[in-house]
């Protein structure tokens, strides 16, 4: 695999350690195999030559992404074990986004655990993802409303926001 990294910043020696990297790429391969240890499957579903990037951020408990490409795509698999994914839109477009056969709309945000995933993205997406591990979202749940955490996070949806 090649791909052009821009940015691959790592603070410490530990996995735990803080750590950043920028990828642009130039097939769908390389956009589902620069986002390192998540067990993705990415389809083009487009014609034409295919361009995107990836912006990842790690923290402890916490991954940031920031991906885009230039042609429709379909992505499927899993991120982190036992942890949950909020998405977002992050670019305006006139086709929808689809996260497990529901729409997903400008002002929408894709809710669910990380394993599973399955989206299908127009030309020229962008989204912003956080995945958060369970044990860590579970935590600040509790802390903040009280409570235990509301079942409708543990299922795949699109919440309006």
């Amino acid at each position: 695999m090649t791909h052009n990294c821009v940015s691959n910043h790592r603070l410490g020696d530990a996995a735990t350690q803080p750590w950043s990297r920028m990828v642009t790429t130039h097939d769908v391969y390389e956009q589902a195999q620069a986002q390192e240890g998540w067990s993705l499957q990415y389809d083009q579903m487009s014609c034409g030559k295919f361009s995107g990037q990836v912006h990842l951020i790690q923290l402890p408990g916490v991954s940031l992404v920031h991906e885009g490409a230039n042609q429709a795509v379909r992505q499927r698999g899993d991120l982190s074990d036992d942890s949950y994914l909020f998405a977002l839109p992050a670019s305006t477009c006139t086709t929808a986004a689809m996260f497990s056969g529901t729409t997903v709309g400008q002002h929408d945000v894709m809710v669910g655990p990380s394993d599973g995933l399955d989206l299908c993205s127009p030309a020229n997406f962008n989204l912003i993802g956080i995945v958060v591990d369970a044990e860590l979202l579970t935590s600040l749940w509790a802390r903040i409303h009280h409570v235990s955490m509301a079942a409708w996070v543990s299922q795949q949806r699109v919440v309006s926001i």
